[in-house]
C-alpha cells in the first residue's frame, strides 16, 4: 500500500483573505500615521505649537527686557530693533503700531503689550465739578471716546475743560487739573490723526496724516514733490548744510522728530497748547506800569513803559527767562512774547516730567503746526484757515483775537510763533509760524525766517505727546 505524505499549506482562499486582512491594516495603519488626525500630522502640530510657543516666549522676554530699561515707556523703534537682533536680521518684522502685534515672515504673535480699554466717555467726564476741574485720573493715562466713537486718550492728571466739545469736531480741550504743578489750569487741544469718524452715524470718515506741508492759496496742500521741505533723517541731521540757491526747511532734530512720530502714530493723536503761552499770574498784554513819584511834595502816577518785563504782584518778571513755573496756556493772559528761541525751547520742554506726569512736552514743531492746520481744515468747517490773517493790528492777550477753530486759537495771530524748524540760510536759519497783529503779510501757516533774536511780535507755544 502506498503511504502519502501530509504537506502542510494554505488553501487559495485563504491566501487570499489574509492578503485582504494585511491591506485593512495597512490602510488603518496608514491612517494613523498620516490625515488630520495621524500621529505624523500630530507630531508636526506639537513641533509647530512648541516652536510657536518658543518664539511667543522670546517675544514677550524681549518686550519685558524693553520696558524694563526704559522705565516703562517702551519705544516703538527700539522694540523693533531689539526683536530684530533676537530673531535676526534676515527676518521681516513689522510692528504694530500699538505695539501688541508683531509680525515676523508673515506670522502674527502678540507681544505682550496690553491693550488699553475705554474707560468712558467724554461727555461723561466734562463738568464733573462747578468749582474745578477734576482730572479724569490721577495715576494714568486715560482712554476716552467721544460722541462720535472716536478714542481720545487723557494724560494722567488732566480733566476736560468745561467749555470743552464733546467731538472732534468742535473740538475737545482739557485743563490740567493737578494744583501741585506750576501748570495748573494750562490746557490743550486734541489733534486726532488717522482715521477719524465725523459724525454719529460714523458713515462720515475722514483722514488726518501727520505731516509738515505747504498750503497753497486755496487752502490745498502742494504735492509731496515739494522741494522746499526737507525730511530729516539719521544720516541727514544737520538743519542746514549748504548755502546755495536752493533754499528749503527742515526740523532740527531727527532723534525728537522720530520719537514724537512714534507716540503719534501709537495713540492717533497728539495735543497742542489751546493758545499761544501766556505768563502766569498776568491779565494784560500791556507794558505801560504805574509808578508812583514825588513831584513838589505830592505824589504822582506816571506810567514806565517796560517791554521787557511784566509787572507781577509788585515785581518784575523778565519775558526772555527759562524757567518753567511762569508759563499757561489759557485765554486770558498776558501773552509770553520777547524770548529768545533757545529759552521758549528749555521752557516748552520743561513743562512736563516725562516720569512723572507720564506726557512729554516740546516747543511746537513743523509736524504738530501743519497737521493742527489740516484737523482744522478737516474738521472744522475751514477749508481756508491755513491762509488766515489775523485782523487784529495790536497786541492783546491770549486767545483773545477772533481766529478760534476747534476750540484752538491764536495760529493766524496775535504773535508769531517760534518753530522747531530751521531754515537752509545762515543769516536767517531760524523760523516762527503763523499770523501776526503787526506784519499784515503773515498767515496761519506761514514761515518766516529769523535770527533766532527776541521779538515784540514773537511769542511761542507748547505741545504734549505720549
Amino acid at each position: 500500500m502506498i503511504e502519502y505524505k501530509k504537506i502542510s499549506g494554505i488553501t487559495l482562499i485563504a491566501l487570499v483573505v489574509t492578503i485582504i486582512v494585511l491591506l485593512l491594516l495597512a490602510g488603518i495603519s496608514i491612517s494613523m500615521l498620516t490625515g488630520n488626525n495621524g500621529i505624523l500630522t500630530k507630531a508636526g502640530e506639537a513641533k509647530e505649537l512648541t516652536e510657536n510657543s518658543s518664539i511667543k516666549e522670546r517675544i514677550q522676554l524681549t518686550y519685558l527686557y524693553e520696558i524694563s530699561t526704559s522705565h516703562g515707556e517702551i519705544n516703538k523703534d527700539s522694540f523693533e530693533e531689539a526683536l530684530k537682533n533676537e530673531f535676526g536680521k534676515d527676518k521681516v518684522i513689522v510692528l504694530s503700531d500699538d505695539l501688541t502685534v508683531v509680525t515676523i515672515d508673515g506670522i502674527e504673535y502678540a507681544t505682550g503689550v496690553p491693550m488699553e480699554s475705554v474707560e468712558g466717555k467724554i461727555s461723561d467726564k466734562k463738568g464733573q465739578n462747578e468749582d474745578r476741574i477734576i482730572a479724569v485720573s490721577n495715576k494714568k493715562n486715560t482712554l476716552l471716546e467721544d460722541d462720535y466713537g472716536n478714542i481720545v486718550k487723557i494724560p494722567k492728571g488732566f480733566g476736560i475743560a468745561t467749555d470743552s466739545g464733546t467731538n472732534i469736531n468742535i473740538g475737545i480741550v482739557i485743563e490740567d487739573a493737578d494744583e501741585s504743578r506750576s501748570t495748573y489750569g494750562s490746557q490743550f487741544v486734541w489733534v486726532p490723526v488717522g482715521k477719524v469718524y465725523c459724525n454719529k452715524e460714523k458713515d462720515e470718515i475722514k483722514n488726518i496724516t501727520l505731516g509738515r506741508y505747504i498750503f497753497k492759496e486755496d487752502g490745498t496742500i502742494e504735492d509731496s514733490e515739494d522741494t522746499s521741505l526737507v525730511e530729516i533723517t539719521s544720516e541727514n541731521q544737520l538743519p542746514y548744510g549748504n548755502y546755495n540757491n536752493d533754499k528749503y526747511f527742515i526740523e532740527n532734530s531727527y532723534e525728537k522728530i522720530q520719537k514724537f512720530i512714534n507716540s503719534v502714530n501709537q495713540n492717533k493723536g497728539y495735543y497742542i497748547g489751546r493758545c499761544e503761552a501766556g505768563v502766569k499770574g498776568t491779565t494784560s498784554s500791556n507794558v505801560d506800569y504805574p509808578v508812583e513819584t514825588t513831584y513838589n511834595g505830592e505824589t504822582i502816577i506816571q506810567y514806565e513803559h517796560d517791554e521787557e518785563s511784566y509787572m507781577i504782584d509788585g515785581s518784575k518778571f523778565n519775558k526772555n527767562s527759562n524757567t518753567p513755573n511762569m508759563i499757561m496756556t489759557k485765554p486770558g493772559l498776558g501773552v509770553w512774547n520777547n524770548i529768545l528761541l533757545s529759552n521758549a525751547t528749555t521752557v516748552c520742554e520743561n513743562m512736563y516730567n516725562k516720569e512723572n506726569d507720564k506726557i512729554i512736552s516740546d516747543l511746537t514743531n513743523s509736524y504738530a503746526w501743519d497737521t493742527a492746520i489740516l484737523y482744522i481744515q478737516t474738521c472744522g468747517n475751514d477749508s481756508m484757515f491755513s491762509r488766515n490773517i489775523d485782523p487784529n493790528t495790536q497786541l492783546t492777550t491770549t486767545g483773545s483775537n477772533n481766529d478760534e477753530r476747534c476750540k484752538i486759537k491764536d495760529m493766524a495771530g496775535n504773535v508769531d510763533e517760534w518753530s522747531s524748524e530751521m531754515y537752509s540760510f545762515s543769516g536767517t536759519p531760524y523760523v516762527s509760524r503763523g499770523g501776526c497783529y503787526e506784519i499784515r503779510n503773515n498767515y496761519t501757516s506761514y514761515r518766516r525766517q529769523r535770527t533766532g533774536l527776541k521779538s515784540l511780535n514773537t511769542g511761542f507755544r507748547p505741545f504734549l505727546y505720549f
